[in-house]
């Protein structure tokens, strides 16, 4: 019996640990994300930023947005 016990202890432990994993990932996904237009460039074309590529150049949010 006791061994029975200690296997849905773990099983409960397990899926928790699965679940709160899946939310993180989740959750850091939906962070950002997606090509961000700047159209305050008085007469010069809009600039288009991609997250992609500052993604994948490793840089940070608060390397330029200090807030």
């Amino acid at each position: 019996m006791k061994k029975r016990n200690l296997l849905v202890v773990l099983s409960l432990i397990l899926t928790l640990t699965l679940a709160i994993s899946y939310q993180a990932k989740t959750l850091h996904a939906k962070v950002g994300g997606g090509d961000i237009t700047y159209t305050d460039t008085k007469n010069l074309a809009p600039v288009i930023f991609s997250h992609e590529s500052h993604q994948k150049n490793k840089l940070q949010c608060t390397d330029c947005h200090v807030k």
